[in-house]
């Protein structure tokens, strides 16, 4: 049977053209031009006269198309019809994966490829959740068993972590800022924050390399000198301690991944990788050094969209939340990130479902303080948080006055 078809004639009997829209189904999914046609006239239709086109307008716009009876029901046809999109696609994928094994350059890359090829065909008809009021009881239970809080990653700012109860599974989060002002510095402080919850985060870095990045998480752990892991003059104490805490760690079961160096940072590279190492929580830094296809667009601010709310929908089908790092324009410099500032795209604002912005100005860098913006909370209210910022020793706090005094807060609690 020819479900295409059969589904075109059913619609166009029925007027249901927003029950496929509703369905994920999209013109490109039709494998027919004389289809696509039909279905983009209905859809239009639908959306400038709020209601479906008649049999008879149908009939008059497309003399050469047969319309027959179908006496199936819409849902059959529709569930037969997006296995047949699967399976074309599959088929098209599966042809295309085999030629690429015999091609010497791009065979090293099979494992990747064939990945990415998954991501395409798992979103290839965007899926929608249906839930009822009527299900309080389910809601309840959930309550109960605090099953919606298990897999929530808390932040390491309190206030934050209070109002937003952590970064939720399917949470798309910008980290916004001025160059330099330690936008890469908050997520991996909130990557270490999810590591030491037992969590294993993922890190990829389309900017500085992995020794760098480890050098900060391994200072965070230890709260050594900075420079002096860098200049490779640790303290012989220090040095024992770090060896000790190598020992600790090397038996854990969670850990953090670093991938640097990534050639083609495409939206489907990323979901490959993640089906691969299925972490916790990813960061990507930065979102506009990624890669687009050429059906992004052109403009910088059409890939920030198109990025945005791909790697959105990347969290929500894989359960695994996502955190972007994003730039702010000049101002960025003066006041700190604001909503109406952050660069090449609105889109970076409306796809997130928790924006954080940095700002510091002279006085509070010498103070080691940062202020950090809770801009946008999809579920909640808005604040604002001020940090002990010590870049010294990477150690990050809620902020306390005495802090303006000293370069360590150790000091305070009685630490050496």
């Amino acid at each position: 049977m020819d479900f295409e078809k059969c589904l075109i004639d059913k619609v166009t009997q029925t007027g249901n053209i927003d029950f496929l829209l509703s369905s994920g189904i999209r013109e490109n999914h039709f494998t027919k031009e004389e289809n696509k046609k039909i279905f983009s006239f209905m859809v239009d239709h639908f959306r400038k006269y709020k209601v479906s086109p008649s049999l008879e307008t149908m009939r008059t716009e497309f003399k050469d198309h047969l319309f027959e009876l179908n006496t199936e029901s819409l849902e059959y046809l529709t569930d037969k019809f997006l296995t047949q999109v699967k399976r074309v696609y599959a088929m098209t994928a599966i042809r295309e994966l085999a030629e690429i094994v015999d091609d010497d350059k791009l065979a090293p890359d099979i494992d990747s490829l064939f990945l990415e090829k998954s991501r395409e065909l798992a979103t290839i008809i965007p899926k929608s959740t249906f839930s009822k009021f009527s299900d309080m009881e389910r809601r309840i239970q959930e309550y109960e068993t605090g099953i919606n809080y298990s897999n929530n990653i808390e932040m390491g700012i309190p206030v934050f972590d209070f109002i937003t109860s952590g970064i939720q599974p399917h949470e798309y989060v910008t980290i916004a800022g001025a160059s330099g002002i330690g936008k890469s510095t908050l997520a991996q402080w909130i990557l270490f924050n999810a590591w030491m919850q037992g969590k294993t985060p993922m890190y990829i870095s389309l900017e500085m390399e992995a020794k760098a990045l480890f050098r900060k998480w391994d200072t965070m752990l230890m709260n050594f000198e900075y420079n002096r892991l860098k200049r490779q003059t640790l303290r012989e104490k220090d040095l024992e301690r770090w060896k000790k805490k190598a020992e600790e760690i090397s038996n854990l079961k969670n850990d953090i991944i670093v991938m640097d160096n990534v050639n083609g940072a495409t939206v489907d590279r990323i979901y490959a990788e993640l089906v691969r190492f299925r972490p916790d929580i990813l960061c990507i830094d930065y979102i506009s050094l990624m890669d687009t296809n050429r059906s992004a667009g052109s403009q910088l601010w059409e890939k920030i969209m198109y990025l945005t709310q791909q790697l959105k929908q990347t969290s929500r089908t894989l359960n695994i939340p996502i955190i972007g790092v994003a730039q702010t324009n000049r101002s960025g410099y003066q006041d700190g990130a604001r909503i109406d500032n952050i660069a090449f795209s609105n889109s970076i604002v409306q796809d997130s479902d928790i924006v954080l912005g940095l700002h510091a100005d002279e006085e509070m860098r010498e103070q080691h303080r940062m202020e950090v913006r809770l801009i946008k909370n999809r579920d909640g209210e808005t604040t604002n948080a001020d940090l002990l910022w010590n870049m010294k020793t990477m150690e990050f706090a809620p902020w306390k006055e005495a802090y303006a005094f000293i370069d360590s807060p150790n000091k305070i609690d009685g630490e050496v």
